[in-house]
């Protein structure tokens, strides 16, 4: 189901003006959470840089918690050029969420991560025929995944007019007492370590971010590996012609769950266990059957976060009914059965293989696949 969130708002209009400032210029460096208007991207508005420095970036240190459903990982490379390949994406986790529009109403989105060795790429993506005047995608993180936004915390931001920045929750000064505020790497020190990219190709809207595991600035990003897991947000906003300023944040007033992978483990999946022809009618309101197979040295019954499991597909649909430990194939191991949403899984006609992917209770990514037949 798809998440909404945020509300459509109108700006205040004109107002005096004045050029941009390096990122040093700790009185507007806040500015850049949500980005400038296009059309005004050499000039910042000065009463609206300090609303943004106490507003947009300053919070109270107790919003926060993690959404127990919003789980994403995934082990692969992205090429951050604003667009998306074919098959670039597919070994990312991925979670839908509804975007505002300046308009009125919302458009399908999808926040997608994964990771290599070196590196964590992100991606959000929203149909939208035209880049809107006024674009900027943020992603926050909850460092030490405590549900609490804090000092130190990790941020990045993409503005097609200003580019990619890396950014970290702060309360140094010029930070009003008793708030939280966002402030560029560099302006406290530190160094712009990642990149992002921007881009619309007529159908959808797409950010692109890469940012360091481990960079060697240590004192304003997180430092993570195989394993670690941290919290995200997503926050977009859009600015239409007329100026309506439309604001998304994804999960709703909390972080989601990003789980840094190793390497994807493969497990041995039984769609509709007995069934030689795995038949799919994709219109049943019913569910689909899929047993998940213990080994010698692998115990799918207790090793599974079971919670974590998406099926389907591309194996990123968000269709778990339920499981339970049972022995499927006789070989007197405990099996883990479970049970997805037919219509959630998002089957099409001419789909082959259903996938299965998951964590288990380490956080290490599974993924299985099976032959399907879709029949209707």
């Amino acid at each position: 189901m798809l998440e909404q969130s945020g509300n459509v708002k109108q700006s205040d209009g004109p107002k005096e003006r004045r050029p941009i400032q390096p990122a040093t210029d700790l009185d507007c460096v806040a500015e850049t959470r949500f980005g400038v208007h296009r059309q005004d991207s050499r000039w910042l508005d000065a009463r609206h840089c300090l609303l943004a420095l106490i507003a947009s970036l300053s919070i109270t240190s107790n919003v926060g918690a993690h959404a127990p459903a919003v789980v994403i990982t995934g082990v692969g490379t992205a090429v951050v050029d604003g667009a998306t390949s074919s098959g670039e994406w597919q070994s990312a986790g991925c979670r839908e969420f509804a975007v505002n529009v300046p308009e009125g109403g919302t458009t399908p989105g999808i926040v997608c991560a994964m990771n290599d060795d070196a590196n964590i790429y992100l991606l959000v993506r929203f149909r939208r025929q035209i880049a809107d005047p006024g674009n900027s995608g943020v992603i926050e993180f909850d460092n030490d995944h405590d549900g609490i936004r804090e000092d130190g915390d990790d941020v990045l931001l993409i503005n097609p007019d200003i580019g990619f920045f890396d950014e970290l929750r702060s309360t140094a000064p010029p930070c009003p007492a008793g708030a939280l505020c966002g402030f560029f790497d560099t302006a406290l020190g530190g160094t712009n370590d990642g990149t992002g990219a921007f881009g619309n190709d007529g159908t959808f809207t797409t950010y692109e971010f890469l940012h360091p595991l481990d960079s060697s600035d240590d004192p304003h990003d997180f430092s993570i590996g195989p394993g670690s897991v941290v919290g995200f947000d997503v926050s977009v906003r859009l600015i239409g012609a007329g100026q309506q300023i439309a604001d998304t944040d994804f999960p709703q007033g909390m972080f989601g769950d990003l789980v840094i992978a190793s390497r994807i483990a493969s497990v041995e999946v039984d769609i509709k266990p007995g069934s030689t022809q795995n038949h799919i009618n994709r219109r049943s309101h019913g569910k689909i059957p899929v047993a998940i197979m213990s080994t010698g040295d692998f115990d799918a019954s207790t090793q599974l976060n079971a919670a974590s499991l998406t099926f389907g597909a591309t194996g990123n649909e968000p269709s778990l009914a339920f499981c339970h430990a049972a022995d499927v194939n006789g070989d007197r191991r405990k099996d883990l059965m479970c049970h997805f949403n037919t219509q959630a899984a998002g089957f099409r006609a001419g789909d082959t293989q259903g996938v299965l992917k998951g964590l288990t209770i380490t956080g290490v990514p599974i993924e299985g696949t099976d032959s399907v037949r879709i029949v209707r």
